[in-house]
């Protein structure tokens, strides 16, 4: 199936996902897409001076449709053999980059100013724990629940 949209197609969230594993190895899809969200939804964080992907009325809202196309995508990057995965008892998946997604980082624009920015912003996030994807859609609720009533 071929995507004909722009943003946040299949093929755009898995490079986002590689740049992630670029820096990070070992991650849960939860972990993956909350560093992801938080890259791109900085300003929402306290991380970012503004939001990579600018300010949105439903930005907040897309983080659950966001972590099942990341898991997609990611699915997809481990059977192009660009990420790599392994099976942890008791954990589930944990996906790194592989020697040829390193490749494929490696030739990524560096002047590339989209490229740049979600690098740095990467830079500025922890680790999450590897259980906090309950957390971080409450916190999520939270943020949606203030402004709704700060209008």
């Amino acid at each position: 199936m071929i995507e004909n949209k722009l943003f946040n197609s299949n093929m755009e969230l898995l490079l986002r996902s590689m740049l992630v594993l670029s820096k990070y190895s070992n991650l849960n899809i939860d972990q993956i897409a909350e560093i992801d969200f938080k890259a791109t939804y900085g300003f929402y964080f306290g991380i970012a001076d503004e939001n990579l992907h600018g300010d949105n009325e439903f930005g907040l809202q897309e983080y659950s449709l966001r972590r099942k196309k990341i898991s997609d995508a990611v699915m997809n990057g481990a059977l192009r053999g660009v990420i790599s995965y392994k099976e942890i008892e008791n954990q589930g998946y944990l996906y790194s980059l592989s020697s040829k997604g390193n490749r494929v980082i490696s030739k990524f624009d560096s002047e590339d100013l989209y490229f740049t920015e979600y690098r740095k912003e990467i830079e500025k996030i922890d680790i999450p724990a590897a259980d906090e994807s309950t957390y971080f859609l409450e916190r999520i609720e939270d943020k949606l629940w203030v402004r709704d009533f700060e209008e």
